[in-house]
């Protein structure tokens, strides 16, 4: 399944967005929102699931372990990539239009994502290539010690971790600043912190079963709560919103602002006559 999954996760959830993105969609700055990251951090999950899986195979066999945890490390990186691509965009959107509209401001922690996933896979393939250099039997002089893998991946995950805790400031201040001059309605948008905060959690864990500190423990158990706490009231409202106003609550924000089908075409047409003039020329 794992296999299965990576082989049809490339094509359609990272190069048909990129490619359509550049081809047949128009963009502006003001409209660029952190939903963006949504496709990035889709490779940063299964590097996790793939790390989790190397662990479990190698007792059997040292080489289907070592396929597992490249291709888990190749998602990682190509997610992190992406993800540092659009960071930098999404965060120049803020600086010169402000903050998004009232129904989008709580896709603020959706970069919040990428860092608490990416860390928790930072943090285990670390261990899992360190599990491999206990066992090797070879002489690869990467595998000759087990100690700077962990740390390599605990320094990942830490850097990932200290990122993720200044885009929870900055999107609380944020949601703060909102909610104090137009609160917004409620929609389906707000499930988007669920699992920023849930994978960030993760990562918390993470740390302290690596670091054994006491101080990560405590934060996790805070943050575990929060995460709790926010999915009960979220799916409380949503129960409540379902019987008085299903159409608005299930109405996505961010495709508010999307071109309707007849305009993308329009545009393919006119790059389709204008790159045949050139031809002609």
């Amino acid at each position: 399944m794992y296999v299965f999954g990576v082989q049809h996760l490339i094509a359609p959830q990272l190069i048909n967005p990129g490619n359509l993105r550049i081809t047949r969609q128009d963009h502006s700055l003001r409209a660029l929102t952190a939903v963006w990251l949504l496709p990035a951090v889709t490779p940063i999950v299964p590097a996790t699931t793939g790390a989790l899986l190397a662990r479990t195979i190698l007792p059997f066999s040292s080489s289907h372990a070592t396929i597992t945890l490249f291709v888990a490390s190749v998602l990682l990186f190509l997610g992190l990539g992406l993800t540092f691509m659009i960071l930098p965009l999404y965060m120049l959107r803020l600086i010169t239009e402000g903050l998004p509209s009232p129904t989008m401001i709580v896709s603020k922690f959706l970069p919040v994502g990428p860092c608490g996933q990416g860390g928790m896979a930072f943090v285990v393939i670390g261990q899992v290539f360190a599990e491999m250099s206990q066992q090797a039997t070879g002489s690869n002089p990467l595998l000759a010690e087990p100690q700077p893998w962990i740390i390599l991946g605990v320094l990942g995950g830490f850097f990932l971790w200290t990122f993720g805790i200044w885009w929870i400031l900055l999107s609380l201040l944020a949601i703060y600043e909102t909610f104090k001059s137009q609160r917004p309605n409620f929609g389906v948008g707000f499930w988007g912190m669920v699992f920023p905060l849930g994978v960030y959690a993760l990562l918390t864990w993470q740390l302290a079963e690596a670091l054994n500190s006491t101080f990560f423990r405590i934060l996790f158990a805070v943050l575990s709560l929060v995460v709790f706490l926010l999915w009960a009231a979220l799916a409380i409202i949503t129960i409540y919103c379902i019987f008085q106003d299903c159409e608005a609550l299930f109405t996505a924000p961010c495709l508010a602002s999307c071109p309707n089908f007849e305009a993308t075409l329009d545009r393919s047409r006119r790059n389709s006559q204008e790159h045949s003039g050139d031809e002609n020329c």
